[in-house]
């Protein structure tokens, strides 16, 4: 075979031969590859993406928050799947989120509690509006920016 200068040239896949009992299986490269990457992405799945550690008192708070929608949901005779569509969620979000589990949204977590009627922050699930509001006269109070000192004081007089 000649390679003329300027044209283009494909490669013929060849088929690769396995024999898996006593069947002969004949695979072409893109498939042994497309499999391999099955593989492969199966196998990263099964590892935890997130291998942060959190606190112990989060990590009850969030088993708290969790355990608490999930017995607000049985309470309102609510199903796994009618919550999860109300949210916005799939069942095994839902599932993660009355676990506990801290790699939720946050948004998701609080969303699930309070179509549940779990109380967030306050006794009456009316308003967080005064709350609001005292927290953002204390910031205001607060400067804008917080850095490290570059360098120190020179109060030797």
């Amino acid at each position: 075979m000649t390679f003329e200068p300027g044209t283009r040239h494909r490669k013929r896949a060849r088929p690769t031969s396995a024999n898996l009992s006593g069947v002969a299986i004949r695979l072409t490269d893109i498939q042994v590859i497309s499999i391999l990457m099955t593989v492969l992405s199966v196998i990263l799945n099964l590892m935890p993406s997130n291998l942060r550690t959190y606190s112990r008192l989060s990590e009850e708070a969030l088993a708290l928050l969790g355990k608490q929608i999930r017995l607000a949901r049985k309470g309102r005779r609510m199903s796994e799947k009618d919550l999860s569509d109300r949210v916005g969620v799939a069942r095994s979000t839902l599932q993660r989120i009355e676990k506990g589990d801290p790699v939720v949204e946050i948004g998701l977590v609080f969303e699930a509690a309070v179509l549940t009627g779990v109380d967030l922050f306050v006794p009456a699930a009316t308003t967080l509006a005064p709350q609001l509001n005292r927290l953002d006269d204390k910031l205001a109070l607060m400067p804008g920016s917080i850095r490290k000192a570059t360098r120190a004081v020179d109060d030797d007089f």
